[in-house]
């Protein structure tokens, strides 16, 4: 896998740089490290070729440019808390490793490092972890409140209905675990009431910031998986096509209807002018006698 380099550094860009910058720093950087034109150094190229890739795919989408800009620091760790400080739980998961198409080798289904067991196995992860916190807090007896078992994030093989149920369930997450250990202070430092108060406020407060902060990672990780996801692309391109099928046969019938109708009026002009002849046929008649 390539090194944890930033992908401003990769294209050779600035953090400010605009679109426009970006995707011909882009298409410079991938024409260097192409593996057609690195004969003999095919394997190293098409792992730069990736990152380079990579880089592109996250600088260009807004969102995830947002994203990588406000977590950059933290992603190029790979870590998501500073251990030092304390403020790790043993039920939150390590994700921002996971912020990279370098940490999986491709799509293949038996590849223990590619797409399918990487990202698996951390949502496996985070769900057993968000059972397991709860229960720790809670007891394992109160079953109210406590998560129920995601669905799995499957294979290339998966159906539709199976990849749907999971990004259903994980682009709503909102953990439940508690977060005390982002608490600020010690309550029991408190000499009276009104500072137990005022401590227990602002403990609640680093919890729900805490909180927030830690959900918001698994959903943008969601997003992250399912921009790269082929089954996702496959499903689009399925429903363009379907979508494509049913406006042609609309227009098909549109255009049926429409010739219908003008088979109608001439079959109604037809009969009109024969109906007036035999009326003028008739009063020409009458007109003899």
């Amino acid at each position: 896998m390539s090194n944890r380099i930033c992908h401003y550094d990769r294209l050779e860009v600035d953090r400010w740089a605009d679109d426009d910058v970006i995707k011909k720093a882009y298409r410079k950087a991938a024409l260097k490290c192409h593996p057609d034109k690195n004969v003999g150094n095919e394997e190293a190229a098409s792992e730069e070729f990736r990152a380079v890739q990579d880089a592109y795919d996250c600088l260009s989408d807004p969102n995830e440019r947002k994203w990588y800009d406000d977590h950059r620091e933290a992603i190029l760790r790979g870590q998501d808390v500073d251990n030092e400080e304390g403020m790790e739980s043993e039920y939150m998961v390590s994700l921002f490793h996971l912020f990279s198409g370098t940490c999986y080798s491709g799509y293949d289904d038996d590849d223990n490092e590619g797409f399918w067991e990487v990202y698996g196995d951390a949502f496996e992860d985070l769900g057993e972890a968000e059972i397991d916190g709860f229960e720790a807090e809670n007891g394992k007896n109160n079953v109210k409140g406590c998560p129920s078992t995601p669905p799995p994030f499957g294979t290339s093989k998966s159906s539709w209905d199976e990849v749907g149920a999971f990004y259903n369930y994980w682009e709503c997450f909102f953990s439940v675990l508690g977060f005390s250990w982002c608490d600020k202070y010690d309550s029991r430092d408190a000499n009276d009431r009104r500072v137990r108060r005022a401590i227990d406020a602002e403990n609640a407060k680093a919890r729900k910031a805490g909180k927030r902060e830690y959900s918001d990672q698994v959903v943008q990780l969601v997003y992250f998986i399912k921009k790269r996801d082929p089954r996702v692309k496959k499903h689009k391109e399925d429903m363009e096509k379907e979508k494509k099928i049913k406006e042609q046969k609309r227009k098909e019938e549109e255009k049926r209807q429409k010739e219908l109708r003008k088979e109608a009026m001439e079959r109604w002009k037809v009969e009109a002018a024969e109906e007036e002849a035999r009326r003028i046929l008739e009063d020409s008649n009458h007109s003899g006698r």
